[in-house]
């Protein structure tokens, strides 16, 4: 940990917590919580600290990060659980991936992650699904992900 806060104070913490691989990543975001939230949740992506990255996401609102991760992270339980019907952050997430992080998806696996959501919840459901989500997710499958 003094290793962390020696570059913190330092150096570029967001770079040394991103290429640093000498540190316990759910130590230094629980340390960075209060001080730092954006710096909590990038130790917690390199950690893959799922539920301590959503719990932080929804304390302080950042939905944009956290739909970036999950897309990122393409895995379905962790999608069954941030849209539960009685998360009261559901809405806030959901328009932060149709508007944000799916149009700037660069790898394959949000196409995993979004699919799952889709079929999840459907358009015959209450979640608001826009044509321009489906254009953007055909334009970046047939242009993108071919080579995937």
């Amino acid at each position: 940990m003094g290793l962390v806060l020696t570059h913190w104070q330092n150096a570029n913490p967001e770079r040394f917590l991103r290429e640093n691989d000498m540190y316990d990543p759910l130590t230094v975001g629980k340390y960075c919580e209060k001080r730092d939230p954006n710096l909590a949740t990038i130790a917690y992506t390199k950690g893959q600290n799922d539920l301590e990255l959503i719990s932080i996401t929804n304390e302080n609102g950042m939905f944009r990060q956290q739909a970036r991760y999950l897309l990122e992270r393409a895995d379905p339980e962790i999608w069954t659980y941030v849209l539960n019907p009685d998360n009261v952050h559901r809405r806030s997430l959901l328009d932060q991936v149709t508007a944000t992080a799916v149009p700037e998806a660069v790898s394959c696996s949000f196409l995993v992650s979004f699919l799952f959501l889709y079929f999840l919840f459907p358009p015959s459901t209450s979640i608001v699904w826009t044509p321009s989500n489906f254009s953007f997710l055909l334009l970046f499958f047939s242009t993108s992900c071919l080579f995937c």
